[in-house]
């Protein structure tokens, strides 16, 4: 073959540079998904290097500084949750009780009867003498709940209603998993009649908590007759037990 003309070098060159184009487009495409396909790995690698220089900066032993990169890698959950909650925010006023009401019913659907639209049978509640308890009653409650985050031997308190959403914790001897509540007697006003003994957790322990207050708030609206009944009868039952 002879050489190339000068029409021939010209198109040569532009689909080597249409090529590398092309190429570097294609990378940056992927780089791009990069921080949407792996999140989490993104937010691990942020939160080391944030707690890395922190810890050189204060000159903190090396222990400690491990726990506290296990700790908050540990509460992207809790930052998911923070985001749902605004998702909630955005819906309309029934939607946004739907869900929440969903969510009481399903997360207190066997430990906490008195926070269930439709408890099981019990000896303080039975269908046929006691109506259901307020569907925005317990909406407003799923609204109440303050998360936080247990590492693993911290106390978990039992002066306020909790859930444990993730992780393991123990009381007693017994084991706490998800699903599982802990204080669910604070009902009680006396504190003599009340289990007030913490629980240990034994991992990560993600858990969702009902203050006093905000239940007391909620009965004393006067906007929920059932709920009141049901609050009592179940603090009898507590105390009594």
């Amino acid at each position: 073959s002879g050489e190339l003309t000068a029409s021939e070098r010209v198109v040569r060159v532009l689909m080597m540079v249409l090529g590398g184009l092309l190429w570097g487009y294609a990378l940056c495409s992927i780089v791009a998904l990069g921080p949407s396909l792996w999140p989490h790995l993104i937010m691990d690698a942020q939160v080391e290097e944030e707690v890395n220089e922190m810890c050189n900066e204060r000159q903190l032993p090396t222990p400690l500084k491990s726990r506290l990169t296990s700790y908050l890698k540990e509460t992207a959950p809790l930052q998911r949750v923070a985001k749902y909650e605004l998702l909630l925010e955005r819906m309309s006023a029934r939607l946004r009780g739907d869900t929440a009401h969903a969510v009481v019913n399903t997360s207190f659907r066997i430990h906490v009867p008195y926070l269930q639209s439709n408890p099981p049978q019990s000896a303080y509640y039975t269908a046929s003498r006691h109506p259901p308890i307020e569907r925005d009653f317990i909406a407003n409650v799923s609204l109440a709940l303050q998360r936080s985050l247990h590492a693993p031997r911290d106390p978990i308190p039992s002066e306020t209603l909790t859930l444990i959403e993730r992780g393991v914790a123990a009381k007693r001897g017994r084991l706490l998993t998800p699903g599982q509540c802990i204080g669910e007697d604070f009902v009680v006003t006396l504190n003599v009649f009340r289990d007030r003994s913490p629980a240990v957790a034994l991992s990560y322990c993600q858990v969702g908590c009902l203050r006093r207050d905000a239940l007391q708030s909620l009965l004393t609206s006067g906007a929920y007759p059932n709920a009141v009944q049901a609050v009592r009868r179940a603090a009898v039952s507590y105390a009594l037990r």
